[in-house]
C-alpha cells in the first residue's frame, strides 16, 4: 500500500470514529496478505521507500502481551519491553487485537486506575493517623487544625448531623482533613519508615494533583503531573502501592499492640467514633 492509500485509511477510520482520536498518536498493524508483518504511524512516512511495508516497524516476542495483563503491569511492560519505547501488542488467543502505547495512560480507563490508587494511599495514611488520633492531630498546625474543623462542620451541616456542644472526635476530623494535611502527618511523625520527611511530602502532593487531575475532564493529555513517560508513571504506581502496604501494615501492628495493652472494658477501639482513645480532654496539645 502506498502512504497516500494509508493516509486516506487512517482519515476516514478517523471521521468514521467521529475524531475521537488523533491520528498521530494511532498505531496501525500492516498486512501482507492475512499475515501480520509490522506496525505503522504517520511519522513514518518516508519518502525514500515506495510503500508502508517498506518503512513499517518489525513485531519482536517480547513486545506482545495477553489480553487479561493488568492496568499496572502494561506501565512497567512499557517501561521496560518495548524496543520501539512506544508500543505493546495485545493478543487474544492466536490474533494481534489491540495496542498499548503512552497515549492510554491518559485515557479516562486507565485515570479511574490512578484516581483509585491515590484513594488508596489517602485512606492507609488516614488509618495509621487514626491509631494515635491525638498525635496526628497535634502534627498539624493550627491552622490546619481549624480548617479541618470548619471542613467537618460543613460537612456536619449538609448532613444534618446533629453537633454536640463539645469537641467532635478527633477521628471525625482526622478524616475531614486534606490529602496534603495527611501527608503531612505521616512525614511528621515518620510513620513511613527510612523516608525522609521531604520525601514523603513530596509523595502525597503529587498523588494529590494527580488525583485531581484525574477527577476532572478539563485536564488534557498535555496537562498531566506525570508527564508522558511509562518509566516515570510506573515509578509513581510502585511508590504509591508500596507506601500503602506499609502504612496498612503499620497501623495493624500497632493496634494490635494497644489491644493487648489495654483492656477491652475500660478501653474501646481508637477507630471508633467516640471512643475515649477517640476524645482526649483538650485537642492540641
Amino acid at each position: 500500500m502506498s502512504f497516500e492509500d494509508a493516509d486516506d485509511v487512517l482519515i476516514s477510520a478517523c471521521v468514521e470514529a467521529g475524531f475521537a482520536y488523533d491520528i498521530g498518536d494511532r498505531v496501525s498493524l500492516v498486512f501482507e496478505d492475512d499475515r501480520v508483518v509490522g506496525w505503522y504511524t504517520v511519522d513514518m512516512r518516508d519518502r525514500d521507500v515506495g510503500c508502508v511495508r517498506d518503512a513499517c516497524s518489525q513485531i519482536y516476542p517480547s513486545e506482545i502481551v495477553a489480553g487479561d495483563t493488568s492496568a499496572f503491569k502494561l506501565v512497567h511492560l512499557m517501561a521496560s519491553r518495548p524496543r520501539s519505547g512506544i508500543v505493546l501488542f495485545v493478543l487474544d488467543e492466536d490474533a494481534i487485537v489491540g495496542t498499548v502505547s503512552p497515549f492510554v495512560f491518559h485515557a479516562p480507563l486507565f485515570r479511574i486506575c490512578l484516581f483509585s490508587l491515590t484513594l488508596e494511599l489517602e485512606t492507609a495514611a488516614l488509618n495509621a493517623a487514626l491509631v494515635n488520633p491525638l498525635a496526628s492531630w497535634n502534627a498539624l498546625s493550627e491552622g490546619r487544625r481549624a480548617k479541618a474543623q470548619e471542613i467537618f462542620g460543613h460537612f456536619a451541616r449538609e448532613s444534618r448531623r446533629p453537633m454536640s456542644s463539645d469537641q467532635p472526635p478527633i477521628g471525625d476530623l482526622l478524616s475531614a482533613t486534606t490529602f496534603a494535611d495527611k501527608g503531612k502527618i505521616i512525614a511528621k511523625r515518620q510513620l513511613l519508615a527510612n523516608r525522609k520527611r521531604g520525601d514523603v511530602e513530596s509523595l502525597f502532593a503529587k498523588a494529590e494533583r494527580i488525583r485531581n487531575w484525574c477527577a476532572h475532564t478539563r485536564y488534557s493529555k498535555y496537562q498531566s503531573p506525570l508527564g508522558g513517560l511509562a518509566a516515570d508513571i510506573a515509578s509513581f504506581i510502585e511508590e504509591c502501592l508500596q507506601a500503602s502496604v506499609e502504612l496498612a501494615n503499620q497501623a495493624m501492628k500497632t493496634d494490635a499492640k494497644r489491644r493487648r495493652g489495654l483492656s477491652s472494658s475500660s478501653w474501646s477501639s481508637p477507630y471508633e467514633p467516640g471512643s475515649r482513645a477517640d476524645r482526649p480532654l483538650h485537642h492540641g496539645i
